[in-house]
């Protein structure tokens, strides 16, 4: 619950915008989302339905914010700060407001108002899933009875959790019920489908084990076209995993990660029939399998093949081209063409002066693909492990600005392209690259992926030849 103090400060600020349309005479109905932000990491909310951004709420006075919603739609919406997101269930008439603090976006992440109840509920439900992974993931090391049986009583508790929520609120509409009841499942069927591969390596098996014929029967009452919760990740990631074990078994050949793609491909076009969602996962799938390839990142003929005979949106099927287009424009064993960057000091320099004869990664990166954090973790690793390597950043978005000292530090030197600089073209597709070059300024590989299982690899023939 929101102290004292924050509950002034909500109900001084926002009070005015509340009530200032409460007309009985009124025929539309109102819908306000507001609140407070502590330690605000900008000054804008973004607000989505669907993944589309549909507005954009600016911080006011003491950084409160109010927006008023004529006859919205009942559903699940999602804002953003920052680098940050969280779901929030609207009705038509709720008027929610939140008490953020940015240091712990989850935790610290408070509902007051009309329709409070059910956000609290689905905060804590989504807070769960984070917790009981930390405990589930020893499980995977039981054979399939024990491991059914310790999942369905976690799973019992969250549904008595959900049942005492149901008897203690009144008027939960059928939709929050239907998005409630996926938040408890999915994450508990999403482990059964992950079941297969993690035991088989939890136990270092040379093969999958044979499983009871019962053990997918859950399968059957699975609706995988659900539009209701095409945005709401326990059920994308749900339908993810089943894409994924299903491809796993129909592996037939000893080349594992192109045909571990080519299988998902066709699970997908044979299963999902809701058109943007199958687009969304023939793409990822796709993309997926083209960064984390074992010498440049490709496209093999067939996959290819697959992803445009199924998928139907234009812009996904350009951006594939335009991605084709780019990973051909640096040529593996040859020079790299030169051009020029932007310090920190708004200072052009050349790539060639960047390079200096060492053995070097240029990786291009950009929030929208990876966080800040995430990106300091990598390079910290792979610093400490090939030091002789220089690792130099190119900031794909213009608008972020590195403000945290220690992130700083550990992302070390970082770069921009000038406006009309060549190297844009080598990202036009948006997606993050890296380029590994021997000290003779020889391109060893002209795209690389920092979160491939053979960049390691690559670095290691990099420093000893």
């Amino acid at each position: 619950m929101l102290n004292k103090y924050h509950s002034l400060i909500l109900a001084v600020l926002l009070s005015p915008f509340l009530f200032s349309c409460t007309s009985s005479e009124e025929k539309d109905t109102f819908a306000y989302f507001g609140g407070h932000i502590k330690n605000p990491k900008g000054d804008i909310i973004i607000f989505l339905k669907d993944s589309k951004a549909i507005d954009t709420i600016r911080l006011g006075i003491h950084n409160t914010f109010l927006k008023k919603f004529k006859n919205l739609e009942e559903g699940l919406y999602t804002f953003k700060h920052g680098l940050e997101f969280q779901y929030v269930y609207l009705e038509p008439t709720d008027s929610i407001l939140i008490h953020l603090n940015t240091w712990d976006f989850d935790e610290n992440l408070v509902f007051s108002g009309r329709g409070s109840e059910k956000n609290e509920f689905l905060v804590n439900a989504l807070l769960n899933i984070e917790n009981d992974e930390k405990i589930i993931g020893s499980y995977y090391r039981f054979e399939e009875e024990e491991f059914s049986t310790k999942l369905d009583s976690m799973l019992q508790l969250r549904e008595a959790m959900l049942s005492q929520f149901k008897s203690s609120v009144e008027d939960i509409s059928v939709g929050f019920i239907h998005l409630a009841e996926a938040s408890i499942k999915f994450p508990f069927l999403r482990r059964k489908e992950a079941y297969s591969y993690f035991h088989k390596h939890a136990l270092k098996l040379n093969d999958f084990p044979t499983l009871s014929e019962h053990f997918y029967d859950y399968r059957k009452h699975v609706n995988l076209n659900d539009t209701a919760l095409f945005s709401f990740y326990p059920y994308t990631n749900y339908v993810t995993n089943y894409i994924y074990n299903a491809g796993y078994k129909k592996i037939t050949s000893h080349k594992e990660c192109q045909v571990l793609a080519t299988n998902m491909l066709e699970v997908i076009a044979t299963n999902i029939t809701q058109g943007d969602f199958k687009d969304k996962l023939l793409k990822s799938v796709l993309v997926n399998d083209f960064l984390k390839g074992n010498i440049s990142c490709s496209f093999t003929d067939e996959n290819l093949k697959i992803f445009l005979d199924n998928c139907d949106n234009i812009d996904f099927r350009k951006e594939i081209e335009v991605l084709i287009k780019e990973s051909k424009l640096i040529k593996n064993n040859q020079p790299l063409s030169p051009f020029n960057l932007v310090n920190s000091a708004n200072e052009i320099i050349s790539v060639g002066e960047i390079i200096k004869n060492k053995p070097t990664v240029l990786y291009f990166w950009s929030t929208e693909f990876m966080s800040p954090k995430y990106l300091s973790m990598r390079l910290s690793y792979f610093k400490k492990r090939f030091p002789s390597i220089s690792f130099v950043g190119i900031q794909i978005n213009d608008d972020f600005i590195i403000t945290n000292k220690r992130l700083k530090q550990h992302l070390g030197a970082q770069y921009k392209i000038p406006k009309n600089g060549l190297a844009h073209s080598y990202f036009s597709s948006r997606y993050p690259r890296s380029i590994i070059i021997n000290k003779e300024g020889t391109v060893i590989n002209g795209f690389a992926y920092f979160n491939s299982k053979f960049f390691s690899p690559q670095l290691e023939r990099l420093i000893n030849n």
